[in-house]
């Protein structure tokens, strides 16, 4: 669906003859599936009475992904699906375990497991988009550089300005964590298996 709807979009623009015409539809249907994604976080944010709670999800999970990676799913459709369920159990958590997202304790917990994992693990390189090792480096840097910033402005936020909606950050953080330690343990499954 939202290939047809790229390709015809533009084929409209670039005409059918353009060499990296399917460089473009990839590209407008990433944008397009990221939009879906984004609205479909906001739209259920507001039926649960959690718009802030998602705008703040999307923010940190999103800021931190792009660049240490991590799992990815094999369609648009598939993506977003994880991402809206991801966000339901990111709001559960947040919502079950409210008072104790409030600890100093908590807080430095959560952002030292994450920062360690970044630093161990970030970037998870997806087999169909390689990059070189000056661009992992780079993402590894901006990766904790954003980890950093959400430390920053979580306890500010939380324990200056007491913004209690910011907590959500913590599970956030801790779903970004499995997202990148799952490529890692499915890598090393399949290590495993063609040893046997």
């Amino acid at each position: 669906m939202l290939y047809n709807l790229s390709k015809k979009i533009i084929e409209s623009i670039y005409g059918k003859e353009d060499s990296k015409l399917e460089l473009y539809v990839y590209g407008l249907e990433l944008l397009l599936s990221s939009a879906v994604g984004t609205v479909l976080l906001i739209v259920l944010g507001i039926v649960v009475g959690a718009l802030i709670e998602s705008i703040i999800f999307i923010i940190a999970f999103s800021g931190i992904r792009i660049f240490a990676g991590g799992f990815h799913s094999r369609s648009f459709i598939l993506c977003n699906l994880i991402t809206v369920l991801n966000f339901v159990i990111v709001l559960i958590i947040y919502r079950c375990f409210y008072d104790i997202l409030f600890s100093p304790y908590v807080y430095s917990i959560v952002f030292i497991i994450t920062f360690v994992l970044c630093v161990l693990f970030a970037p998870v390189v997806n087999i169909n988009n390689p990059i070189n090792d000056d661009l992992q480096k780079r993402n590894k840097a901006k990766a904790l550089t954003v980890i950093t910033i959400d430390a920053i402005f979580y306890f500010s936020l939380l324990f200056v300005f007491e913004m209690k909606q910011i907590a959500i950050i913590l599970p956030s953080l801790l779903s970004v964590d499995i997202f990148i330690v799952i490529p890692k343990f499915n890598k090393l499954r399949r290590n495993k298996n063609e040893e046997v």
